[in-house]
């Protein structure tokens, strides 16, 4: 299977990698190394996959100014707060087909067992899982200054929004 659930060297390897492609984001380039629509016809096919393991009708949501392309996720309102928060959010990268999957509703944690059934689901697809929680304490080290600068973690530099 093609995911990480640990940092290791060849998970940084090919972090490094792909930190070296054109980024739409990042690069004044006027054909980034990136075919959108194969992407997106991509996070389609997986979605009803993505339902099944998390037993929730997910809603697609294409980001724009951000380090990665989309969103398939459940949202809830919180008492007494603005915005939404996560119930199961997987979340699609630009970079080398790379994907994780969230929650951040208070209380709410996506469990090892749905992270494995996720990655299963993404793998059949042409994705990589690799888990946010390795990415959220793993230092940016790349080329780009301004995730150096700024002290960043590889989980901002995949999906981060600028």
């Amino acid at each position: 299977m093609t995911a990480y659930f640990e940092f290791n060297d060849e998970l940084h390897q090919l972090l490094l990698k792909l930190d070296e492609e054109p980024d739409p984001e990042l690069d004044d380039t006027s054909e980034p190394n990136l075919d959108y629509e194969d992407l997106s016809r991509r996070i389609e096919k997986v979605k009803p996959c993505l339902e099944d393991v998390s037993c929730y009708r997910l809603i697609r949501d294409d980001m724009q100014d951000c380090f990665y392309a989309a969103d398939l996720g459940v949202w809830k309102k919180y008492p007494d707060e603005k915005g939404f928060f996560a119930l199961y959010v997987v979340t699609f990268s630009y970079l080398g087909r790379i994907a994780t999957v969230t929650a951040n509703y208070p209380g709410v944690c996506v469990s090892m067992e749905t992270k494995k059934k996720t990655a299963e689901c993404l793998e059949k697809y042409g994705f990589v899982f690799v888990d946010s929680d390795i990415l959220d304490n793993a230092k940016y080290d790349g080329k780009r200054e301004w995730f150096l600068n700024n002290g960043a973690s590889w989980a901002d530099r995949l999906f981060g929004c600028s």
